[in-house]
């Protein structure tokens, strides 16, 4: 919960869409077999400090997953500065996005130490 401690802090804006937050329930469900209780105390944790966009489509970039693309508007829309993922397989082998970096959360908290 480090990174949510540090959003909180506002060492850095989060900010997300109703899609990334479904991903992001999915993949704790599916990859972290978290519960389906504390995925949802998690997501709670998360609105509090997000703000939440929802960019209108407009990117295909990646044509693996058209989905994907939703997750890149977002940085791009926002303006940020760092796209975290763990999406190996077709959002961390762009590196970076325009002017948005792409990382893992690893790298990520090493940025904010």
């Amino acid at each position: 919960m480090l990174c949510i401690e540090k959003a909180v802090k506002h060492e850095y804006q989060l900010i997300l869409s109703s899609f990334i937050l479904e991903e992001t329930k999915r993949n704790l469900l599916l990859k972290f077999g978290l519960s389906t209780r504390d995925v949802e105390i998690f997501i709670e944790e998360l609105m509090q400090v997000a703000t939440l966009i929802n960019p209108t489509p407009f990117l295909k970039i990646i044509k693996t997953k058209e989905t994907d693309n939703r997750i890149l508007e977002v940085a791009l829309s926002s303006e940020a500065d760092y796209l975290i993922t763990g999406d190996k397989k077709d959002i961390l082998i762009l590196r970076h996005i325009g002017k948005v970096k792409i990382v893992t959360p690893a790298q990520f908290l090493d940025l904010l130490e």
